[in-house]
């Protein structure tokens, strides 16, 4: 007896390519996004540490309500010099209160940083960040 083989059979060989070449560019864009957005978030974290950093510095020190600005915002500078966050050192704002009557002495921070774009596919060229902290003055 004679076998006839299929004729039928499809040749798919190109076809994981093909559908590689459809994904690949939807694939890039989840990752540049995922990237854009690890950088921002770093950016953040930073930014919130340097200002717990800078209200950490107002709390211990026993000075002058201009000497203790000048340490705080040099101490936020401090912790974000390497991060590539450009503080805005006039916008910051350094907030006392105090309560003598109810033993209140409070020292607060609110730090503006500007943060380049790492890709700039996303989010504009600079965006304007914001942290604030706050502490009790012993």
């Amino acid at each position: 007896m004679i076998k006839i083989k299929n004729l039928n059979i499809k040749n798919e060989n190109g076809q994981a390519l093909v559908e590689f070449t459809l994904i690949l560019p939807i694939l890039i864009l989840i990752v540049l996004g995922i990237i854009e957005f690890g950088w921002l978030l770093n950016a953040q974290i930073t930014l919130n540490s340097a200002a717990r950093e800078g209200v950490r510095v107002g709390a211990v020190l026993n000075t002058s309500e201009e000497v203790r600005r000048t340490k705080m915002i040099d101490a936020v500078n401090e912790t974000a010099q390497f991060s590539g966050l450009n503080i805005l050192e006039d916008e910051c704002q350094v907030v006392e209160e105090n309560d003598y009557s109810a033993n209140i002495h409070n020292i607060s921070i609110v730090v503006y940083a500007d943060v380049n774009s790492m890709i700039g596919l996303y989010v504009p060229d600079t965006i304007t960040m914001t942290s604030s902290a706050k502490m009790r003055r012993e």
